[in-house]
């Protein structure tokens, strides 16, 4: 499916390496705006080991840093503070927490959780299994924070450059909103 050329007027990223540094700025705990988020974020995973997905690098490789619209998205695996998570959020309608952080709403939940390995429609293998879970292959990427490495297929720069927009799983719970978002 070819999107329309709205998305021409935005940012586009052109390489995996601009959208990498993108994501290393949002995720930079030196700069003001991002300060609070990361050291929360920090906080959170001391042994853990947490993963951006999906919407928000989207949005941040088509719009820019400056006009992403998404909510955060983090799976993890490993440890997490739990007890401080929960004094924190609420119980988001996957299972995972809902978190409001000053300007964000930030979903967490551990990777094998997932709805799509939960339900037994997609077979998790490892974090990389994650990328067959999400609704398009624009979502189909994910930033592990702390290594700071971008996680995808090979094409998806130019997917989004050339705006070619298919479903990866036809099973997710979110697919009436997909038609509604493009």
């Amino acid at each position: 499916m070819k999107t329309t050329s709205a998305q021409d007027k935005y940012s586009v990223v052109d390489s995996l390496e601009s959208l990498q540094k993108r994501m290393v700025y949002f995720c930079d705990s030196f700069t003001p705006t991002q300060k609070p988020l990361m050291r929360f974020i920090n906080l959170l995973f001391p042994h853990g080991r947490p993963y951006i997905f999906g919407g928000v690098i989207r949005d941040i490789a088509i719009h820019g840093l400056n006009n992403f619209k998404s909510d955060i998205d983090i799976v993890y695996t490993g440890i997490i503070q739990e007890r401080e998570l929960k004094e924190l959020s609420i119980k988001n309608k996957f299972g995972g927490y809902r978190i409001t952080f000053n300007r964000w709403i930030i979903d967490i939940w551990p990777l094998e959780e997932t709805w799509s390995f939960k339900t037994g429609a997609i077979v998790y293998e490892s974090p990389i299994s994650l990328l067959k879970t999400t609704q398009t292959n624009y979502e189909a990427i994910m930033y592990d924070i702390k290594d700071k490495k971008l996680i995808c297929g090979d094409n998806y720069i130019n997917d989004i450059k050339s705006g070619y927009l298919k479903v990866v799983n036809p099973t997710s719970p979110s697919n009436l909103k997909l038609l509604k978002k493009y």
